[in-house]
């Protein structure tokens, strides 16, 4: 079913993340129609990476012998995927750079190894929603969808700052933070050489503090970034791309 896929896990034993091979199940879930075929797929199979992650969401439950889609339960898991990515974007791209270079040092791996990584498991995390969505037929809104397949696709960055202009810029690159609440008119004012401007770590730690008091971001950032999209819209050469085997 797919080759295997290699993704950060927590490891209870030792109390430590590492990076473990996982059953590559991604397209093997994607062509499943209907909860019979969900259920027939989860029973016959031990292991994946979807079909782990269909569990661990709670996306799905065992009724009896059979197994069914919990519907509500898909449903509250889109609006956190929509809510945690639109969060995120009050950070600006920086911030997400720095923490790719953390998990790069702790497993002693690239910053691009690192980013895999974590668009790997929104894939995963993706692929199970929408999987459990489409065979327990609950509806996504086109916005919803737009973000769940952007995700999938291994495109974390357009997902939150929007797409790359031909000046290499993104949407949100700054973040909305900085932007909706004046920092960027503070910076200009700073540029031309007036007073007020606050510093960056200052405006580092307001958008801490302004996403721990609303109760926005993603809890343990890389440690939980995980979501589905229609893989079958991704070319194949473009996925191993992006999403190229880590070499170790």
């Amino acid at each position: 079913m797919g080759r295997g896929l290699k993704l950060r896990r927590y490891d209870t034993i030792f109390e430590e993340y590492n990076v473990q091979t996982v059953r590559d199940d991604r397209r093997r879930v994607a062509n499943l129609r209907t909860e019979t075929e969900l259920a027939r797929y989860v029973q016959s199979s031990r292991s994946g990476a979807v079909r782990d992650e269909l569990f661990q969401q709670r996306l799905i439950n065992f009724d009896g012998d059979d197994v069914k889609v919990d519907r509500v339960q898909v449903q509250k898991r889109i609006q956190q995927i929509r809510e945690s990515t639109v969060a995120d974007r009050y950070y600006d791209f920086d911030y997400f750079q720095r923490q790719y270079d953390d998990v790069a040092q702790e497993q002693n791996i690239s910053r691009r190894q690192a980013r895999n990584l974590r668009n790997r498991q929104y894939q995963i995390e993706a692929a199970a929603v929408l999987a459990a969505a489409n065979a327990g037929d609950v509806k996504i809104s086109a916005y919803d969808k737009g973000i769940l397949n952007k995700l999938a696709a291994g495109d974390y960055e357009s997902a939150v700052y929007g797409k790359e202009d031909n000046s290499g810029k993104r949407r949100y690159e700054r973040g909305r933070y900085f932007t909706e609440l004046g920092y960027a008119e503070r910076e200009r004012k700073r540029e031309r050489g007036l007073k007020g401007e606050t510093t960056k770590g200052r405006r580092d730690a307001q958008r801490r503090d302004f996403l721990e008091y609303t109760g926005g971001g993603r809890v343990g950032s890389l440690d939980n970034l995980k979501p589905f999209g229609n893989l079958g819209k991704t070319s194949k050469k473009k996925q191993e791309d992006e999403l190229e085997d880590l070499p170790f």
